[in-house]
């Protein structure tokens, strides 16, 4: 059974394999900017966050205890 459209005459494939074929390749080449950027994102909020949390790892006591009386 072939496919229909609206009045139920069948409906033709114009588009030639090759063209279907560059087309897959655009969309996967731009998922792939689009994971890669999400990943660079990630990254760089995680080195973010670490810049907080690294200078508070090697001071003495003294210095860990000032954070107890910021605002």
């Amino acid at each position: 059974m072939s496919p229909t459209i609206g009045d139920g005459a069948a409906a033709e494939n114009n588009v030639s394999p090759e063209t279907l074929w560059m087309n897959f390749r655009k969309m996967e080449k731009h998922e792939w900017w689009l994971w890669s950027a999400a990943v660079a994102v990630t990254l760089l909020l995680t080195a973010g966050l670490a810049s907080f949390l690294i200078p508070g790892l090697g001071g003495s006591e003294r210095d860990q205890s000032t954070f107890l009386f910021l605002p």
